[in-house]
């Protein structure tokens, strides 16, 4: 067969080392945007700057509060030291009172007692009215005792009226700085509380921050070398008996397994670094899934749907849907499966899907350096954890935790086993979903114990997460971030109780 000039040419610059390009009807997809978005670091910095502003103003107000408190208690202890003094001098005073009258009465007994005429004189005229004998001189000393007595009781009922008032006074002072003080510390129980809260915001904030600047040229999800700027992608991975082995979950960087129904898992697989074709076999959503997925900053969520009561909560929540049910042309049947383990998907094409409100991920994990070993924990090389039914051995083999189902070592797809470099045992309580009654949702949130492996060796700590849109924290006993290997992370929520380390 005689070659065409197009196929001569074609070969002589091949031969000549030269690349050749497609016709631009056969070219790739163009790459995903690398345009960066406004970095993770710069956004944590400010709000940590203004969530210090604010607990500096908060300060300020709490020692202005307190200022208020102490004055009231000042004033409350004062009054409370003087309302007695008070009343024991208005005891004096009323006593007071008696003792001119007294006197002067006694004055004039004492005269007639002793038979003094002038005494006698006196009664009579307190008697009669009359003075008969030396009544100039008997008047002035009438005059100048009833004067005496009236002037003593006068400044005695004035000190005793001023002692009332003060006493008056003093109650009604006691009384307000009793309501200032109670108002002060109900201030300042408001006050403490959302310092408290602000503060543990700030440091959540900080070991964001931490991690951001740790991580700045490395993935948000893998650690690896950041490739592109996109939103996370998660999509429901079916795990029954009859949908393995799966495509697509050793390109996604996390992977979660939950519990569903009858015992058994699905997995939530999170693509950000890598693409995948294909994806699945893909199922319905769950109310776990939206627990665990709004932390990814309005991630892309794929399945093949879900109840009313599902539906309803993903339209409510923060992730941008690419389901089935908003993105059909996104999904396809394969005719050598049987339904409904049949449903498959592609990245690229539930990216194309996107409704163009979904944003790019913060950094999930705090990853050790390129070539830098994991120092931390004690040696593992194998440990058995039971989300579901199955039997699960994580086993570490040729630099990953290879995943052993039910004494059967698990690939996927394509043969290439499943073996992440990373597996994190998230104990995880479950209650029941208010969109099923008989399926069990994910308590995500909160904190509970935690198994972090990685390099073969696991470190046991804590799992923090105090709100829907804060990041997973992966504590250590010292409240240090867990550091991780780059690369593909699995995560177990597992049910207290149900991993056992082996040998």
């Amino acid at each position: 067969m005689r070659s065409s000039p197009l196929a001569a040419t074609l070969l002589a610059v091949a031969l000549a080392g030269v690349l050749v390009t497609e016709p631009a009807s056969a070219q790739a997809p163009p790459a995903p945007t690398t345009t960066a978005p406004p970095a993770e670091a710069a956004v944590l910095a400010q709000q940590r700057d203004n969530l210090t502003k604010q607990l500096a103003e908060l300060d300020q107000t709490i020692a202005q509060v307190t200022t208020q408190r102490d004055e009231a208690r000042d004033t409350i202890n004062a009054t409370n030291k003087r309302l007695p003094e008070n009343e024991g001098e208005q005891k004096a005073t009323a006593d007071a009172r008696q003792l001119p009258l007294r006197a002067r009465e006694q004055l004039a007994v004492d005269l007639y007692v002793r038979g003094d005429p002038r005494g006698r004189q006196y009664l009579d005229s307190l008697a009669t009215g009359q003075f008969t004998l030396d009544p100039l001189r008997n008047a002035v000393l009438f005059t100048a005792a009833e004067q005496d007595a009236t002037r003593q009781v006068a400044e005695l009922d004035a000190k005793g009226a001023q002692l009332r008032e003060e006493h008056s006074k003093l109650e009604k002072d006691r009384d307000a700085a009793t309501q200032a003080e109670a108002s002060a510390k109900t201030q300042l129980t408001d006050l403490n509380a959302k310092k408290n809260t602000l503060t543990a915001q700030l440091a959540e904030v900080e070991k964001s921050l931490r991690r951001a600047e740790a991580n700045a040229s490395g993935d948000p999800l893998a650690g690896t070398p950041l490739r592109q700027h996109r939103p996370a992608l998660a999509v429901k991975i079916d795990n029954h008996p009859d949908a393995r082995p799966q495509s697509g979950l050793n390109q996604a960087d996390i992977v979660f397994e939950e519990l569903v129904e009858g015992g058994i898992t699905r997995f939530v697989a999170i693509f950000h670094s890598t693409d995948a074709d294909p994806v699945g076999p893909v199922r319905s959503g769950r109310t776990s899934d939206l627990v665990i997925l709004t932390n990814l900053n309005r991630a892309l969520f794929g399945s093949s749907g879900g109840n009313s009561g599902v539906l309803d909560e993903l339209r409510q929540t923060n992730l941008a849907s690419v389901i089935e049910n908003d993105a059909p042309s996104a999904y396809y049947r394969e005719n050598s499966r049987d339904a409904p383990h049949n449903l498959y998907t592609r990245t690229a094409a539930l990216y194309a899907a996107n409704p163009g409100n979904a944003g790019e991920p913060p950094h999930m994990f705090n990853f050790l350096g390129a070539g830098e070993p994991v120092s931390s924990g004690r040696p593992v090389r194998s440990i058995t954890v039971r989300v579901g039914n199955d039997t699960v051995e994580w086993s570490w083999i040729d630099g990953g935790w290879q995943r052993i189902v039910n004494g059967t070592p698990e690939a996927d797809a394509a043969g290439l086993a499943i073996r992440p470099i990373n597996l994190i045992v998230q104990f995880t309580n479950y209650g029941v979903s208010a969109a099923d009654a008989n399926s069990p949702e994910a308590q995500a949130l909160g904190s509970g114990p935690v198994w972090v492996l990685s390099g073969a060796r696991l470190t046991e700590g804590t799992w923090v997460r105090p709100k829907p849109e804060s990041v997973t924290q992966y504590l250590d006993s010292t409240g240090a971030d867990i550091r991780l290997s780059p690369g593909r992370t699995w995560i177990a929520l597992a049910p207290p109780g149900r991993a056992t380390v082996n040998g």
